[in-house]
């Protein structure tokens, strides 16, 4: 299982002319202790929009799963 911490902006969409929002960085963590930890410095940045917590169970042959931080 992995655990990646996605930073979501806002940004337009040039083919729909609307806004949307996008993964603009992410980050592996160990954690969730340790994505709450990257979640609360990426929330003080002014273009983020979102910050997700990944979890990423393609390995085990699951479903992966996303969570608001």
């Amino acid at each position: 299982m992995k655990y990646i911490v996605e930073r979501w902006v806002e940004e337009e969409d040039e083919e729909m002319g609307e806004k949307v929002l996008r993964i603009a960085e992410e980050k592996e963590v160990k954690d969730e202790e340790e994505a709450k930890k990257v979640a609360e410095e990426w929330k003080q940045l002014e273009d983020t929009k979102r910050v997700t917590l990944h979890i990423c169970r393609h390995e085990e042959g699951l479903p992966c799963e996303r969570k608001v931080l």
